[in-house]
């Protein structure tokens, strides 16, 4: 099974373009969590590592997501787990998790529904984040385009200034 390349880091504290006519604002990075249904094997557990994965059921998104490459990354190494249920779209994952197919590894960023949703979750400890960023192109914007990126950037910002802490 082919290993995810390593992406080259990429100060989140500045932007970048990639081509002359794309400007690309970095927002944050998001570590990786498991999403379990409530009252699973890891209750009561603080995080996980990804060899703990083993022996588990595995609800995971389409080949080609960054999701989907930490899953097969750690299958990779020889952790036995099973995906059990491959879908096409995020939003199926947390009721099948629910219902107790499998877990999830998701992005950071699903913590909160997740929850809300009465899901466990657990950090990862693992190496992989999935870098979000904002891509415009460096022509004028729209006003509802120009509002969206201050946003972006007041969010972007705000996270910056959270890492300094």
């Amino acid at each position: 099974m082919e290993k995810a390349p390593e992406r080259p880091a990429v100060p989140l504290d500045r932007p970048r373009s990639f081509r002359d006519d794309l400007h690309v604002l970095p927002i944050e990075d998001q570590s990786f969590v498991l999403v379990t249904a409530p009252g699973g094997p890891f209750a009561g557990r603080d995080r996980i590592a990804p060899r703990d994965l083993a022996g588990h059921r595995l609800v995971a998104s389409q080949r080609g997501s960054l999701m989907r490459a930490m899953v097969d990354d750690v299958l990779s190494t020889g952790v036995n787990a099973k995906i059990v249920a491959e879908v096409a779209h995020r939003t199926s994952i947390l009721p099948l998790v629910l219902a107790g197919v499998g877990d999830a590894v998701l992005p950071a960023g699903w913590t909160g529904m997740a929850r809300r949703s009465g899901c466990e979750v657990l950090p990862i400890d693992a190496s992989s984040s999935l870098r979000v960023a904002l891509v415009h192109r460096k022509t004028p914007l729209t006003p509802a385009a120009h509002a969206f990126l201050e946003s972006a950037k007041g969010y972007a910002a705000e996270r910056l200034s959270h890492l300094d802490r």
